[in-house]
């Protein structure tokens, strides 16, 4: 069995498995949002690798870098880190970013309205 797999878009199941993991991804991007890299300075622990050009010379290197270092990553910060990008999370953030709109301009509580 291959040790690198390519998954592309996968069911919110297999993500749930995934999320300890560690990632090795292209700098650039969304990637560069939700992704802790190994050499970020700071509290966060790290997620993830990234590698800079799109190339597979580029990607080669960054798989090594990962197995030189995999040690570094811990499974249960990444699942920490993860929840930030959560669905159930996601939801109540716009919820909340909605009322605080509405109070701004004076609508009236989310509650107060009727969906069709």
């Amino acid at each position: 069995e291959a040790n690198i797999k390519f998954l592309g878009w996968v069911t919110d199941d297999t993500l749930a498995r995934l999320y300890a993991s560690p990632v090795i991804a292209y700098g650039r991007g969304g990637a560069l949002e939700t992704i802790a890299p190994l050499n970020r300075t700071g509290t966060t622990s790290p997620t993830g690798i990234f590698f800079d050009e799109l190339t597979p010379e580029s990607l080669i290197a960054g798989v090594q870098a990962f197995q030189q270092q995999r040690h570094l990553f811990d499974p249960a910060a990444i699942r920490r880190h993860s929840c930030r990008f959560s669905r159930d999370r996601f939801k109540v953030q716009i919820r909340d970013y909605i009322a605080a709109c509405r109070r701004e301009q004076g609508l009236g509580k989310l509650s107060d309205v009727k969906t069709p």
